[in-house]
């Protein structure tokens, strides 16, 4: 509502590897605050819940995404294919720039 014409570019990893990575630094955060055991069943539990209920509201959000693996491998390429979903012209100086 706010800013009518924003576009959303949505950059991320694979959940396979960044949810455990997630889990990895609460469980860091757990250790040095925690007296006692850590469920570590019960962080991961609660991260798969967390993101896969963000994930399932970000569906109704028009939003480019970008797989962070893409954006590695082909930085350009990325770049050029946002411009395209959002309907933007990669003009030949920008071009030049990102090369």
């Amino acid at each position: 509502k706010e800013f009518p014409d924003a576009r959303i570019v949505w950059t991320h990893r694979d959940p396979r590897e960044s949810i455990p990575s997630l889990c990895s630094m609460f469980r860091t955060f757990a250790d040095m605050g925690e007296t006692g055991p850590i469920d570590l069943e019960a962080i991961g539990r609660e991260q798969v819940s967390f993101w896969g209920a963000a994930c399932d509201r970000a569906l109704d959000v028009a939003c480019c995404d970008v797989a962070y693996a893409d954006l590695v491998r082909d930085p350009v390429a990325a770049v050029k294919r946002v411009y395209a979903a959002c309907d933007l012209t990669v003009s030949p100086q920008f071009e030049r720039a990102l090369e």
